[in-house]
């Protein structure tokens, strides 16, 4: 067990790594796009890419997760290999039949599905980007399926969070060009950069071979199937907010709602560290019948993303509207958004990875299930509330589905397995993160200073608050050999990149 533990600890660290990586990247370009290209443009070009993302969900036929699932079960090296070229051809083939039937009825689409023709030229420009992000996407997930972890952490962490933001300046300071093309263009670039590095690691490492006609190939398909449905709604769970803000409003709310969202998602990116390295691992221990060692695996590491989360939680409930006046007067309305966003995120990542669970044990019907509950939700409180409460409403919608999603397969997976992370560590955790919140909000309120020296002196207050209580409450033996093994892997991948 300490074997399999520690292998995802240093899996989890490497993410982790990557992820400390690419969240400046991803918080500064939040800051340039706004304060170069303003909401609009960038809502616009969010607006389009958010209805897109659903079409790449669709080619993906549910197999990048189906993949990950299925690959580590096969006997022999040539069954992985025709099996992992299997896949990839079916998505080539759908991304690229998906894209045609769009352009096909673009005219259609922009003026019923998007509410504006104006939108038609970005759409036409947009559409091949489903059939790179769609092989993207798979490749990245053979890499996974095979424990190439590290390819991973540089395409998603390192690569496309520099390229994107170094390409914005480039485009906008360099040549001048303050328009939809300095988005546009960028997003050609790193998505076909990413592809040509993910092709060349599959030839180097033999992951690619001549496709043989198994059952397994058949078994794959039925077993994608409800992750294909369970996909698409899920992309329209996490998109449908963006859509349907820029299909009541505007694209002015799109921008400053992204920009938010932005911000906000770095409370999961621990959480996601865990879930991209964890998936593979519950595939394995699962097929070896290690259920306790799995159980053990998900306790301790789903506390622990806890309490990096609610760190960060804390310090964006106090400082929301000064991190959003970094973008700009214009962005200050998304401040709640954040907040209410970035609640919703630390009740999706407290339950731990049990969509990837459900799914890993054999059960990938829940996932289907619980977004499908979900995606009625999320789409009856957005046209409630979008309409009366702006972007606002919108973040209390999304907030609300992620409440609801992580409760029911939580409930799922525990009715299945009869595990969860909980203990009364969890009380201590809520009180330090309640305590130094509490006290760093009063000091806040005295603060006097320019915001920028404003949003430093709390973080460190914060921090050093919430860690010290940490260190005294939480850590035990165990814990503190797991996370000094973890950090000796972040330092040597920090070296490395």
């Amino acid at each position: 067990m300490a074997s399999e533990l520690s292998q995802v600890g240093r899996k989890s660290a490497a993410i982790f790594a990557g992820n400390l990586i690419s969240r400046p990247f991803n918080f500064i370009f939040g800051i340039a796009v706004g304060r170069l290209l303003g909401a609009e443009i960038y809502g616009e070009f969010i607006f389009v890419v958010s209805f897109l993302a659903m079409f790449v969900t669709l080619s993906g036929a549910g197999l990048t997760n189906g993949i990950i699932a299925f690959l580590p079960g096969q006997k022999t090296r040539d069954m992985q290999k025709s099996l992992s070229s299997y896949v990839v051809s079916v998505i080539a083939i759908a991304s690229l039949l998906v894209g045609g039937l769009l352009y096909l009825f673009s005219d259609l689409v922009a003026d019923k599905l998007l509410n504006n023709t104006n939108l038609l030229p970005i759409l036409l420009m947009l559409i091949p980007t489903i059939v790179l992000l769609s092989l993207e996407h798979i490749l990245l997930a053979v890499m996974r399926a095979n424990g190439r972890i590290k390819e991973h952490v540089f395409i998603r962490n390192i690569f496309i969070p520099s390229s994107k933001l170094i390409l914005l300046l480039v485009f906008t300071l360099g040549f001048n060009i303050q328009n939809k093309y300095s988005l546009i263009v960028p997003y050609y670039i790193y998505s076909t950069g990413s592809i040509i590095y993910l092709c060349a690691k599959m030839k180097k490492y033999d992951y690619l071979g001549r496709i043989e006609k198994h059952k397994v190939n058949k078994d794959i398909l039925v077993f994608s199937l409800p992750l294909l449905f369970s996909g698409v709604i899920g992309i329209l769970t996490t998109n449908i907010d963006q859509y349907m803000i820029g299909y009541l409003l505007n694209a002015r709310e799109v921008g400053i709602y992204k920009v938010a969202i932005q911000f906000a998602t770095l409370t999961s990116f621990a959480f996601i560290s865990l879930n991209t390295a964890f998936a593979p691992s519950i595939a394995k221990l699962y097929h070896e019948g290690k259920m306790e060692e799995m159980a053990d695996i998900y306790k301790k590491s789903t506390k622990w993303v806890t309490v990096i989360n609610l760190l960060i939680f804390g310090i964006f409930f106090v400082l929301s509207q000064d991190l959003m006046r970094l973008v700009g007067k214009e962005f200050l309305p998304g401040a709640s958004v954040l907040v209410i966003i970035s609640l919703g995120e630390i009740i999706n990542s407290a339950s731990g990875p049990v969509g990837a669970i459900n799914i890993q044990t054999g059960h990938p019907r829940y996932t289907l299930y619980t977004k499908l509950i979900v995606l009625v939700v999320n789409v009856s409180l957005n046209a409630l509330l979008i309409p009366t409460q702006g972007i606002k409403g919108a973040a209390f919608a999304t907030m609300t589905s992620i409440m609801l999603s992580n409760i029911v397969a939580f409930l799922l997976m525990y009715r299945q397995l009869k595990i969860h992370p909980y203990d009364k560590s969890y009380l201590k955790i809520i009180f330090s993160m309640l305590l130094a919140t509490s006290i760093s909000f009063l000091l806040h309120q005295q603060l006097d200073v320019h915001y920028m020296v404003r949003i430093m002196m709390i973080c460190a207050i914060y921090t050093l608050i919430y860690g010290t209580l940490m260190m005294t409450w939480i850590i035990d033996r165990t814990e503190i050999k797991m996370m000094t093994d973890m950090i000796k892997t972040l330092k040597k991948k920090t070296r490395n990149n």
